[in-house]
């Protein structure tokens, strides 16, 4: 099963703790991401730059799921999961920027007597 698994999963298995992921789920995971390959490729220049579009309206998502012959709940859950993974990284980089606000405050040293902080 491995040697039909593409490129990315052949990569992926390079990361420390993913080489403990199965190789069924790796083209799982593959199978997805060829999915939102395809629905992001169908979409507009327009929407690629604005997600929020694509999330606010029920007649785009039809249209997508049309053209890559999904459901529109198939389309509808990838932009949940984009948004989803736009909030984590909006949180994430405010969590860094903090963090540099303690550092500039107390010191990288002083930081390393923080507990819970991220590395």
């Amino acid at each position: 099963m491995m040697n039909r698994m593409g490129a990315v999963g052949k990569t992926m298995r390079m990361i420390p703790g993913l080489n403990r992921v199965s190789d069924k789920q790796m083209m799982e995971a593959e199978k997805s991401m060829s999915k939102i390959t395809e629905m992001v490729e169908v979409m507009t220049d327009e929407e690629r730059e604005d997600p929020d579009m694509v999330a606010a309206s029920p007649e785009i998502q039809k249209r997508i799921a049309k053209e890559t012959n999904n459901s529109v709940e198939t389309v509808a859950a990838m932009v949940n999961q984009f948004m989803g993974v736009r909030k984590q990284m909006q949180n994430l980089s405010q969590i860094l920027s903090a963090k540099e606000d303690l550092a500039g405050l107390v010191g990288e040293d002083g930081l390393q007597d923080i507990k819970g902080l991220p590395s």
